[in-house]
């Protein structure tokens, strides 16, 4: 039985490295809360064991929804402005040469998993 399990488990990883994880994107365009975009497969990027999808509505913007893999945003908005740790919603504050904005972004691990709009700000994760 457990010769099973471990060819199960090594199976399942197998299939998430050789295939990746797939996100929706909004890249290039900003999206309507109704509109997912077009789904891509994440890139692996150095250092990093998981992949999330990732989406985030600026208090700035409040009718767009903005998708993509989560090496996109870190890059551009810097590692420390969406600390992804695990699946779930948060605040985010960063400023942007000499504007700040502010919003909510939800991290997600199954593929195409950021469709749709953000949950209500007062059930997010503080």
């Amino acid at each position: 039985m457990a010769n099973g399990l471990q060819t199960i488990l090594m199976l399942s990883l197998f299939a998430t490295v050789a295939f990746g994880l797939r996100c929706y994107s909004s890249n290039g365009q900003s999206r309507k809360s109704t509109e997912d975009g077009e789904s891509v497969e994440c890139r692996d990027a150095a250092g990093a064991t998981l992949r999330y999808c990732v989406r985030f509505k600026t208090d700035s913007r409040p009718g767009k929804v903005f998708r993509e893999c989560d090496h996109v945003y870190e890059q551009l908005f810097g590692y420390d402005t969406f600390k992804i740790n695990g699946v779930g919603c948060w605040p985010f504050s960063t400023k942007i040469g000499d504007i700040e904005e502010k919003g909510t972004y939800c991290a997600c691990r199954e593929d195409n998993c950021n469709q749709g709009d953000i949950e209500d700000p007062s059930e997010i994760d503080q």
